[in-house]
This record gives structure tokens, sequence and C-alpha cells, in this order.
């Protein structure tokens, strides 16, 4: 909560996480029977809701991971900094990644990278994390 009220308003807000925040259907019959027989770990975020209306307005993407089928959900349409949430898929099985594109403080654009060949043709780079600001 923090570190979004730090944000300034035109630069691009990301929250990522492991568990997807809202229900989904399952990937494959193993995870439905696991989420029937109530294994742990099958389902959304217990507080994913209540995660989506905090970020609301504050934030551009909620990327996570966990399932392995890619999704894009878009919980409040009419909001005027809509918040898109993602989930990225198995990259290893899909061959590719979700990429993102940004023009004048908003997504302009999503797509798919492949993996392979051009990866390795690419010339390697460096992303430096900026982690958030320390709790007082």
């Amino acid at each position: 909560d923090r570190t979004l009220a730090g944000c300034e308003p035109r630069a691009p807000a990301l929250v990522l996480l492991h568990h997807h925040p809202v229900p989904l259907p399952a990937d494959s019959w193993v995870e439905g029977l696991a989420g029937r027989l109530g294994w742990l770990r099958t389902e959304e975020l217990s507080r994913g809701k209540d995660l989506l209306d905090l970020v609301r307005g504050r934030c551009d993407l909620v990327l996570h991971g966990h399932r392995h089928v890619p999704h894009h959900h878009v919980p409040f349409p009419g909001d005027v900094r809509p918040l898109h949430v993602y989930g990225a898929g198995c990259s290893t099985a899909l061959a590719r990644v979700r990429t993102f594109a940004w023009s004048e403080g908003r997504i302009a654009s999503s797509g798919w990278w492949r993996v392979g060949e051009e990866m390795e043709r690419r010339p390697r780079t460096t992303a430096r994390w900026v982690p958030a600001a320390p709790r007082p």
C-alpha cells in the first residue's frame, strides 16, 4: 500500500505474485482432481479480491504465475486507470513469454515473444531490481 502510494502517477506500477488472485478454471484434469480433493495451493489467494480492491486505480498490472495456461482479466474495465491481471502460463511449455509496451504512462500493447533461436542471438542485458522504500 505504501509503495503504491509513493509511485509517480504516470509511472508503470506492477504487483507480482505467485498465486492467482481470482478464481480460474483448472488447467488440466489433474489440477481439477487436486482441487476437488482439497489439496493445498490449487485455488486462488484467499484475499485475492481484497488485494485487487487495494491496488485498484493505483496499479496497472498484476502479474502472477502458478497456473500453466496464460490468461488476461480486467476486473474493473470502466476505471480511468484500468487494472490488468495477467497469468503468465508455463513459459517453458509455451516456448514464449508475454511482453508489454508502455506509452504515456499506460499499457500501449501486449504480445508474445518467442523463446528460442532469436533469444540466443540477442545481446545479453542486465536488469536492475529497485526494491521498495524501507519501512519506517
